[in-house]
């Protein structure tokens, strides 16, 4: 299930929609040239639209202004500080053919070894291994990253076998048991996060991370097409569809 729900994401939401457009234009070449042509068009103006920035704010706003930046200044009472997994690399050069974590896990890490300093409770890196060859689970790449630039009495903990958000919820309510916690994760993916949390009996606390939305207006170059906003429509889009599937679970 796992498996067929990520080659799902992949084929519905862009790049692959681009191809599978160009796939069913192909198909018509020799059987209706305005077809063709149209379908054509609708791919270019499609591939730019999910590439440009105001788009990519327009699809990522509701989810990253869902929940507020947590504020240092307070004094919360959590028993932990839980940051969910983001992706890893399972081979890197850098850890000398070790696992490694991916730019959005690497940000959702260090801010979450950064709140354990300032509010004095342990953290706990949750996430397991997404396919049956990789050596190291994301939460024993996270420790051993995060290790590195922690001081030594920061407690640094580990649920290691979960493979999607809910799994996340599910085994730190088993394990760990907590009455409230401090959650970490990407601010795209706070309001699917809260949501399954909640539904796991775990009070939360938002602390999202990792903003993909540049705030400080947009220029020539925002109107341009570029790889990195397609990406952020992309996760965007999975988070809605994401929703969406655990609402009617």
């Amino acid at each position: 299930m796992l498996v067929i729900q990520k080659v799902f994401n992949f084929i519905i939401f862009p790049p692959s929609i681009f191809i599978i457009i160009l796939l069913i234009a192909l198909y018509y070449n020799n059987k209706s040239r305005w077809k063709t042509t149209l379908l054509i068009i609708a791919d270019i103006l499609l591939l730019y639209m999910l590439s440009i920035e105001p788009v990519k704010n327009l699809v990522l706003a509701p989810l990253e202004n869902f929940a507020a930046p947590v504020n240092l200044k307070e004094k919360y009472d959590a028993d932990y500080i839980v940051v969910l997994g983001g992706g890893s690399i399972n081979s890197s050069p850098e850890e000398m053919g070790g696992g490694s974590l991916e730019s959005d896990a690497l940000k959702r890490a260090l801010y979450g070894v950064h709140l354990a300093a300032v509010f004095k409770i342990p953290v706990i890196f949750s996430g397991g291994r997404l396919a049956e060859d990789q050596t190291e689970s994301e939460a024993d790449i996270a420790v051993k990253i995060m290790r590195r630039h922690t001081p030594v009495k920061t407690v640094l903990l580990k649920e290691d076998r979960s493979r999607t958000t809910l799994e996340n919820a599910e085994f730190i309510k088993s394990r760990f048991n907590p009455g409230r916690i401090i959650l970490v994760t990407s601010a795209y993916h706070m309001r699917r996060s809260l949501y399954i949390f909640d539904r796991a009996g775990i009070d939360c606390i938002a602390a999202p991370a990792d903003y993909k939305i540049d705030r400080s207006g947009y220029n020539f170059t925002s109107f341009l097409p570029k790889t990195r906003e397609m990406d952020g429509i992309y996760k965007g889009l999975k988070e809605y569809v994401g929703l969406l599937f655990y609402m009617l679970k």
